[in-house]
């Protein structure tokens, strides 16, 4: 999958303030991610113990992010399981400014680099028999559920040349609105923008 992860983005990461410790980067990948990923299916009944769950791995790796995720939590808690669904379907089936297919918020939906990258995407999936459950493979909450496979290199590079910009678009195309999943979205892209920071810093 190398090369096939870098579709000719530009590479513009700026520094920020570095508070994930590279012995904690590797455990981020593997339980944190993949449960933020999974915060993106349509909700039921086992939604309150994730977001538990998921408040919990974020306050180990950053407090920020765990306040954010404290505070989806509860917003979401003031609505009835009818109401969850609503508010899921309004936010990212019905809103093409947060739509969850990263390389349309970077090239749009008709485009060689957007197929160059799912592609790539998709051989990763196959290659560690991971399945998708149907979405396709540039879904961000399939991105972060498969974190853990990635090696090191194409993650740095997912990170910096595709899932801060998205994760950014999104955020903000919620936060306009007032949207309880802009804190689920600022807590992604915080995070992705700290592990951009640590390889910045790494690189100095």
């Amino acid at each position: 999958m190398q090369g096939k992860l870098r579709p000719g983005i530009h590479d513009d990461a700026g520094e920020g303030e570095l508070t994930v410790n590279e012995q904690n980067e590797g455990s981020m990948r593997e339980r944190l991610y993949p449960a933020l990923g999974e915060l993106f299916e349509p909700p039921d009944e086992g939604l309150d113990a994730r977001l538990a769950e998921v408040c919990r791995l974020a306050a180990r790796f950053d407090l920020a992010a765990a306040e954010r995720l404290h505070a989806l939590a509860r917003e979401l808690a003031r609505l009835d399981d009818g109401g969850r669904a609503e508010l899921h379907a309004r936010t990212f089936e019905l809103n093409p400014a947060c739509i969850l297919y990263v390389s349309v918020h970077l090239f749009g939906e008709e485009s060689f680099k957007r197929a160059q990258l799912m592609t790539g995407l998709d051989e990763a999936y196959g290659a560690a028999g991971f399945a998708r459950g149907g979405e396709l493979p540039d879904h961000l909450g399939v991105i972060l559920r498969f974190a853990p496979h990635f090696s090191d290199e194409e993650w740095r590079d997912l990170c910096r040349l595709c899932l801060v910009g998205a994760a950014a678009k999104m955020r903000d195309a919620l936060a306009r609105s007032g949207n309880p999943y802009s804190y689920l979205l600022q807590s992604i892209h915080g995070l992705l923008e700290l592990e951009v920071a640590r390889e910045v810093a790494g690189h100095a």
